[in-house]
């Protein structure tokens, strides 16, 4: 599906100067493809959340509450893509109220969503003021949803100016190509602007945080490579938005904003390289695995999404199938990230509980570095499991949320604390003995 949405915000990105291509037969041709693809590629991501979210939804209402208003928006705009698509094959036009009608819906509906998501978080830091990653993710989503209000205004004032119906004969123009510096339009966009990369900032800290509990598993350079290649994108696109850069000609232009284009994409698909990077090195069996997966499909459709405008209005208006899935992506990002988020601070808590119980088992400490040390942590491992599944039964209800850990992961934690013991227990002895050796 990714690989139709791509064309398409570049032809929408680039509309304005090939509107003699975009009329032809075979450019309405593959908008309806677009189309096609896309509302079936809907109901497949649409049926995966579900699948892989049940357990969250049956146990927290607040999810099955925005699960359910999303499913039907969704729908909804497909109906309306549809009509578009039926109105432009039979009548060789199409109102330009349906695209206001998605540009509200979409971006207004991600405006809810991603203030539910930063409650929530906020709500969350609350009982947990030690978790700078909650914080970081909570700031996030609030300024995302504060830039995104203002923008949602913008582009719904300028939807409404357009001529009621268009035609290949329309004119085809981004009307903030023209604002007047200081106008109210020109200031709004200049605000989503500023808070959009404030929040980018804060999301890839956070995200930093969050996914460095795997950054072992997948080893540090590439953690920080998948990591620091979305920064790279946002510095890319932003350089003509903030003045670092001028466009000289017709031809510099459209290159530009071809390439933005792409970088735009690029982005979305960057970030979701790094929550799948780390999906693939846990086990199969891990509910982690499924919301790190929901969080990655639901950044690449995020930052595809969100970075595209229908007020150019073109014929046929390409960049439609693109923008629908800006709440769909935001529930994902929501779901996945929180889940998530939850799941590995769950993890954190039992660790330091068999943490504590290692370090006061005195038969485990003394088998460290003998024959007998994997006798004892297989002791101790089936010593804590009832006790780790009344911890486990107990932040379940709390959560909703399954926690993650199994029985080799107790052995392989226990293993790692007598590592750390058995090396802090030599530095001891070569401390004494140097001090020894020195009088």
């Amino acid at each position: 599906m990714v690989a139709v949405l791509i064309p398409d915000i570049m032809i929408n990105y680039v509309s304005d100067f090939i509107v003699p291509i975009l009329i032809s037969s075979w450019s309405i041709f593959f908008f309806v493809i677009i189309c096609a693809v896309y509302s079936v590629g809907q109901y497949f991501i649409l049926r995966f959340v579900s699948e892989n979210s049940r357990e969250i939804r049956a146990k927290d209402r607040y999810f099955n509450m925005i699960h359910l208003i999303v499913t039907v928006a969704q729908y909804s705009l497909v109906a309306i893509m549809i009509f578009i698509v039926l109105e432009i094959l039979i009548t060789s036009k199409y109102h330009t109220i349906l695209l206001t009608a998605i540009t509200g819906v979409t971006g207004f509906l991600t405006v809810g969503i991603l203030c539910l998501c930063a409650q929530r978080f906020f709500s969350w830091y609350r009982t947990n003021k030690n978790s700078v990653v909650v914080l970081l993710y909570a700031s996030s989503f609030a300024l995302f949803a504060f830039g995104l209000a203002f923008i949602s205004v913008n582009e719904f004032l300028l939807m409404s100016e357009k001529e009621p119906i268009r035609t290949s004969q329309s004119e085809v123009t981004f009307p903030s190509d023209y604002f007047e510096p200081g106008s109210f339009l020109a200031n709004t966009f200049d605000t989503y602007q500023y808070t959009y990369t404030i929040a980018f900032v804060i999301l890839m800290a956070g995200t930093a945080l969050l996914l460095h509990h795997y950054s072992k598993k997948i080893g540090r350079i590439k953690f920080w490579l998948v990591i620091s290649l979305p920064i790279l994108y946002k510095i890319i696109t932003s350089l003509e938005n903030f003045g670092l850069i001028t466009l000289e000609s017709d031809t510099e232009s459209f290159y530009y904003w071809l390439i933005t284009s792409l970088s735009t994409s690029a982005g979305g698909i960057l970030i979701g390289i790094a929550f799948w990077t780390v999906a693939k090195t846990i086990r199969p069996d891990s509910i982690v695995k499924r919301y790190l997966i929901i969080a990655a499909f639901g950044f690449v459709l995020h930052f595809i999404s969100n970075n595209l405008t229908l007020t150019a209005a073109s014929y046929p208006p390409f960049g439609v199938a693109t923008l629908i899935p800006l709440p769909l992506s935001a529930y994902m990002i929501f779901l996945g990230v929180y889940c998530t988020a939850i799941s590995i601070s769950q993890d954190y808590q039992l660790r330091e509980s068999i943490k504590k119980v290692a370090t006061q088992d005195s038969n485990l400490l003394s088998s460290i570095g003998t024959a007998h040390m994997q006798q004892e942590i297989l002791r101790t491992v089936d010593r804590f499991k009832d006790v780790l599944q009344e911890q486990e039964k107990e932040l379940e209800q709390k959560t909703g949320i399954e926690a993650n850990m199994k029985e080799e992961d107790i052995k392989s934690y226990l293993e790692e604390v007598l590592q750390e013991v058995g090396k802090t227990k030599n530095q001891h002895r070569e401390t004494y003995w140097g001090n020894n050796n020195s009088s």
